[in-house]
């Protein structure tokens, strides 16, 4: 099949804007350090904390994600955290990947709005096989994968009025079962059902209905 893109393409498969290669380049690399370390904390079920370093606005900034046998506690970032966090990592240049072994995280619960590690390792096959939407480029496809890494903390907020605090752990089995970041529309379509035991259909579809606009 003949590439498309047989000179200008970016590594999303998308034409490079004026500037961008250099940048794209680089931020590949990037990618690939950051995916080899979280697959290598996944797979070995290591415990402990990635320290990321990151160039940003010519300063270099560090951040960390704590990981707990082989998933993800939290990310913090430059006073972001969770699916923020994250979302700032993959925009940035990022210099250097260290895990070190830490015992003393493995007390920490985890951080409300933060991605597993399943979805993170996805998010960055995607984004370096180029296997994205077409016609969206390489920030756009961020913004959509940070909007459904809020989109569980929304629906928790929203059945929060209905049935109180004791919610949130239904809505994290939920979850479990059906990715609110993989398989959004199935996440909600499931929050649905049970806001339907204590509302109308109406009433829960017009409250649901900002959420699925979020998604598309």
């Amino acid at each position: 099949m003949t590439n498309p893109f047989p000179v200008e393409a970016g590594f999303l498969g998308l034409p490079y804007k004026s500037g961008q290669r250099a940048r794209e380049r680089i931020n590949t690399v990037s990618l690939k350090n950051l995916h080899r370390t979280l697959l290598s904390v996944n797979t070995d079920k290591k415990t402990g904390r990635v320290y990321i370093y990151a160039r940003e606005n010519g300063a270099k900034r560090s951040g960390t994600i704590e990981v707990h046998a082989g998933d993800i506690l939290s990310v913090n970032y430059s006073q972001k955290t969770g699916a923020a966090a994250l979302e700032k990592f993959l925009s940035l240049v990022v210099e250097e990947v260290i895990f070190m072994p830490r015992s003393d995280v493995s007390g920490n619960a985890k951080e409300p709005n933060t991605p597993s590690i399943a979805d993170v390792l996805i998010d960055l096959e995607r984004l370096l096989s180029g296997n994205v939407i077409e016609n969206n480029d390489f920030q756009h496809e961020l913004i959509r994968q940070g909007l459904r890494y809020q989109l569980q903390k929304e629906v928790e907020e929203l059945l929060r009025k209905i049935y109180g605090p004791g919610i949130i752990s239904e809505i994290e089995k939920i979850a479990k079962s059906h990715s609110p970041h993989q398989s959004p529309n199935e996440f909600l379509n499931q929050c649905k059902t049970k806001a339907m035991l204590m509302l109308s259909k109406d009433q829960v579809e017009k409250m649901f209905e900002p959420l699925y606009k979020k998604i598309i």
